[in-house]
């Protein structure tokens, strides 16, 4: 029987998730969670560094259950996640009547270095690719300063620029 794995009782950090195949689990896929909210799971502190690679997840969701809706699922109720990124994993559900509604989804305060590459394939979920994460997007023109500003913010935002300007 196909399990679910859950990272949780408080934090992780410097943490690899990688190279799992999770099908039809019947409840949620991979799920990186920050504790609170959640009995006796631990006081939160905010996982951090934490990249979730290389991961196969087909049909394992829970529909009806708020926490287990997606095929990865990161939710840091009270401490938003920092550095957390989400890279060349697959969840699907290729099912005739889904149980995934998302193949990602972020729950908590606005994340602080959260990254979903593109890399992800996302396909087939009942709702959609990505839920309560908005996709970072660098805006203005590409001979302008503002293009440049907006990239740099938005690596910055991911953890991968330090300002260190005074």
């Amino acid at each position: 029987m196909a399990r679910s794995a859950k990272l949780s009782r408080g934090t992780a950090h410097e943490t690899t998730i990688s190279g799992n195949i999770v099908r039809n689990s019947g409840q949620g896929g991979i799920g990186l969670f920050g504790g609170d909210g959640y009995s006796g799971y631990g006081s939160p502190r905010g996982s951090r560094n934490v990249t979730i690679t290389g991961n196969l997840v087909e049909n394992s969701a829970q529909w009806s259950s708020s926490s287990f809706r997606a095929g990865i699922s990161v939710d840091s109720t009270a401490v938003a996640g920092s550095n957390i990124r989400v890279v060349s994993n697959i969840a699907t559900d290729n099912q005739t009547t889904k149980t995934q509604q998302y193949g990602f989804e972020y729950a908590g305060p606005a994340p602080s270095g959260v990254w979903v590459d593109p890399s992800n394939q996302f396909a087939g979920n009942a709702v959609s690719a990505l839920h309560g994460y908005a996709p970072v997007a660098v805006t203005g023109a590409k001979s302008g300063n503002a293009a440049l500003a907006s990239l740099l913010s938005t690596l910055a935002g991911f953890g991968l620029i330090t300002d260190s300007t005074s």
